[in-house]
């Protein structure tokens, strides 16, 4: 069997089980929006997947100088990661169809008693996670149903703790998938950068993309970097061997967690 999101309230379920069956063709029309998408997405892990298998990330010829440059190996790891990325995303979609479809996520509020409420069951959105121009964006984007229980239940408990709440939120998060370290690995490393990144754009340190580029064009080039920078993170993830993301991390130069702490560094003197 198979055991995925999203995660929801019991007040949720409750709600969908009062409804009567005039809320059916409203359901049936948000899945069927969700499923429509799975395909793309299952035909794109597919295919990254053949061409981009993670065995080689993990091979001595991806760490040899003499076979691989820098920027090869990162732009590997980016259609490889993605790959995985892809499989989730169309995994969620899924699973979210099959909550739509039983009548999950309608609105509670009496005055608009069919009016969907997708937020309730949500876990993924494509647009926001593969367009992200930063990796807060990307992150907000992704698994949002944890998320949003990650802050109910953990953030905005920790109010008063307001220096360290949100990493103690990512280390919860790592909790919830398992106890190998390379998961807390994984989350701590994309709290530290996302937390560096939120400062440096706080503190306006750099001259922005948009300054300088057209407007897609910056775009472009912002997403295409948030998306080097996390398939970079990710392979702890993904791997959850914590000697084989050290082999493939010293092959990129640890250049996520470098630019990382640069990044802390220049937010503190600017």
């Amino acid at each position: 069997g198979m055991l995925t999101g999203p995660v929801y309230l019991f007040s949720v379920f409750k709600a969908a089980m009062v409804h009567d069956g005039a809320h059916r063709a409203g359901t049936l029309r948000a899945a069927g929006g969700r499923l429509a998408m799975v395909p793309y997405f299952a035909v794109g892990f597919v295919l990254l997947g053949k061409y981009f298998p993670n065995s080689f990330i993990f091979s001595d010829e991806f760490s040899s100088d003499e076979h691989t440059s820098f920027l090869s190996r990162m732009f590997y790891l980016l259609f490889s990661m993605g790959a995985h990325r892809l499989r989730f995303e169309a995994g969620w979609l899924l699973a979210e169809s099959g909550c739509f479809a039983a009548g999950l996520g309608f609105n509670i509020n009496p005055e608009e008693p069919l009016a969907l409420d997708q937020k309730v069951v949500l876990g993924i959105n494509p647009a926001g996670v593969d367009l992200a121009t930063t990796m807060g964006g990307l992150v907000r984007n992704w698994n949002m149903s944890v998320q949003n229980w990650l802050v109910r239940f953990v953030f905005l408990q920790l109010r008063q703790y307001r220096s360290f709440r949100a990493l103690a939120t990512y280390v919860v998060s790592a909790y919830w998938h398992g106890l190998k370290v390379p998961y807390y690995v994984f989350f701590v490393s994309v709290a530290l950068a996302t937390e560096v990144e939120k400062n440096l754009i706080r503190r306006k340190a750099f001259p922005s993309l948009w300054d300088y580029l057209p407007k897609h064009v910056a775009h472009a080039v912002a997403c295409l970097l948030v998306h080097l920078l996390f398939s970079y993170f990710v392979v702890a993830f993904i791997c959850l061997d914590m000697s084989t993301t050290l082999q493939v991390w010293r092959a990129t130069y640890f250049v996520g967690h470098v630019l990382t702490a640069v990044g802390f560094v220049l937010s503190r003197v600017i």
